[in-house]
């Protein structure tokens, strides 16, 4: 069943839509695939091989780069690769990808799939190792980091720290949710 989040409800969802309380969502193709690629858990050479192009056609498509033509011809590839809606892919409408997020690892997942970030791009951001999120990601868990280590990565990432520790908690803070409004 998904549920989608619902923050003043303050409901654990068991997974969430790509739909998120400070309208993140993807509003192009390009936008659409680096995200439903980076829920699928996959690299932009893995998105390719399985679609039978090169890493830079991926890369073409993600940054809404590549001609509609071409663009026509391997979108459904995608959508079937990467367990997508086409009509989400294409337009935005449709059925949007889902993830469990019942544990840290995931919630981190979807919080960098919405920012369009990969874990390099995590690691930039925050300031944390490449090395330690990895650690965090894996069988190292919440031990792995420091107070302030966790505090960035929730920073760069827009959420608030209870969410990221518990999935309990509401995803973004209500007041910065407001000022952005």
């Amino acid at each position: 069943m998904n549920l989608a989040f619902n923050r003043r409800a303050n409901q654990r969802p068991t997974s969430l839509l790509v739909t998120d309380p400070l309208n993140l969502r993807p509003r192009t193709v390009g936008q659409r695939v680096r995200c439903a690629r980076l829920l699928a858990g996959l690299t932009q050479v893995e998105a390719g091989s399985a679609i039978g192009v090169s890493v830079q056609t991926i890369q073409g498509i993600e940054l809404d780069q590549v001609g509609e033509r071409s663009l026509a011809a391997r979108v459904p590839a995608l959508a079937a690769a990467l367990c997508v809606d086409l009509r989400w892919l294409l337009d935005g409408s449709g059925e949007p990808p889902t993830m469990p997020l019942d544990t840290l690892a995931q919630r981190v997942f979807y919080a960098m799939a919405l920012a369009g970030m990969t874990i390099t791009d995590l690691a930039r951001a925050s300031g944390v190792p490449r090395t330690t999120l990895n650690r965090l990601l894996g069988a190292g868990g919440i031990s792995r980091v420091s107070f302030l280590q966790f505090a960035a990565i929730c920073a760069s990432l827009g959420v608030t720290q209870a969410w990221l520790r518990t999935g309990d908690a509401p995803m973004v803070d209500d007041d910065v949710t407001a000022r952005l409004a």
